[in-house]
């Protein structure tokens, strides 16, 4: 498994709880064909961002460490700063 996957892994609980915009973190996936429209819908569906995140992670889970890298990727360019202070606390430890 690469860094960029271990990233989602290990910072599972704090991206469920401090992501916003988990449906244009979806839309990206579904365009690039890593997630299926019936796994879009079923993100859609929450009323949450942390229920999103957490449905999200399910197929985050199923697609392996290709997609969860894509995820990171995506992730980056929408939270820029999460990921940069997570990185960094990381690194510290």
């Amino acid at each position: 498994m690469d860094q960029n996957a271990k990233f989602v892994d290990s910072e599972r609980a704090v991206l469920i709880q401090r992501v916003s915009l988990v449906m244009q973190l979806a839309d990206e996936l579904r365009s690039k064909n890593m997630l299926s429209e019936e796994a879009y819908s079923s993100i859609a569906a929450n009323k949450t961002h942390q229920d999103r995140m957490r449905t999200l992670y399910m197929f985050l889970d199923d697609g392996g460490s290709e997609v969860k890298s894509t995820f990171y990727t995506i992730l980056k360019n929408y939270h820029p700063y999460l990921v940069q202070e997570l990185e960094n606390s990381a690194t510290k430890k």
